[in-house]
């Protein structure tokens, strides 16, 4: 009985309990956060408060879902039998060492690695113009953006919302958007994260630092036998604090107690 009481309360976004009760999940834990999750229907089914959803910020690795697609497309020799040339040039992600970074790599390496200078020399490659036309038909960022700022998807040279990567997450889904059925379904297999007993989880992790905050964001959708729940979570940290892995693990924990309370899982 209590978890049905729970479900039919989060049908409706806007109602003031269901979003205290999901804030709760956040301020129990003293985090700063929000949370938003929708039916296959394009429909809120739940939401921890009214502006999350349509609150930008940098997309950060997320943004590699759509350039896998248009690499995919464009240069298709690099998904896997090619590979694109390290410069040489040792990077870091915020003073951390990648060595997935600093070595001859291609298409599917440098998404699973998050490679953020591989997939900039590719878009490089690509006239400006046809990538604004891309995100404008599907809607997906602002659609602008300083290409004078490296990786200017991590460091708010360029925004997003929650809803529009859920947009772009859905027509992924259903094969879409402005790329081939090939691209599209070989992303999906690469933000597979799990599938048991008819039980399938697909999601990507990102993380930046902006406006004084490290933003962690986790998106995706979940299936459920013939059900499916699209879903955005996001956390913030100040920089100022000293910082502890663990506090990544949090907005997993939030998403897992969520579910749970919707009786999804």
């Amino acid at each position: 009985m209590k978890y049905f009481y729970l479900v039919f309360l989060f049908l409706f976004y806007l109602n003031a309990q269901s979003q205290y009760y999901l804030d709760f999940h956040f301020k129990s834990k003293e985090i700063k956060g929000g949370i938003i999750v929708k039916n296959e229907n394009d429909t809120y089914f739940a939401t921890s408060q009214e502006i999350e959803g349509n609150f930008p910020t940098p997309p950060s690795s997320l943004f590699l879902m759509f350039s896998y697609l248009m690499v995919s497309d464009t240069f298709p020799e690099y998904i896997s039998s090619k590979k694109y040339a390290w410069d040489g040039v040792n990077r870091f992600f915020f003073n951390e060492k990648r060595e997935l970074w600093n070595k001859n790599t291609n298409l599917t390496e440098a998404f699973l690695s998050k490679n953020d200078w591989f997939f900039q020399e590719m878009l490089r490659q690509i006239p400006s113009d046809v990538i604004k036309e891309k995100l404008h038909e599907i809607e997906y960022t602002h659609a602008k953006w300083n290409e004078d700022i490296p990786y200017y998807w991590q460091f708010g040279g360029m925004l997003a919302t929650p809803e529009q990567t859920l947009s772009f997450l859905k027509k992924l889904v259903n094969l879409e958007l402005p790329f081939s059925q090939e691209s599209h379904k070989r992303l999906l297999h690469l933000i597979k994260i799990n599938e048991e007993n008819g039980r399938r989880l697909y999601g990507m992790e990102a993380y930046t630092i902006y406006q004084g905050e490290r933003v962690e964001w986790f998106v995706g959708f979940y299936e459920k036998g013939d059900q499916r729940y699209y879903f955005s979570i996001r956390t913030y940290f100040s920089i100022e604090k000293p910082w502890d892995n663990s506090y990544s693990q949090q907005k997993y924990i939030i998403l897992s107690e969520v579910f749970d309370s919707l009786d999804l899982l």
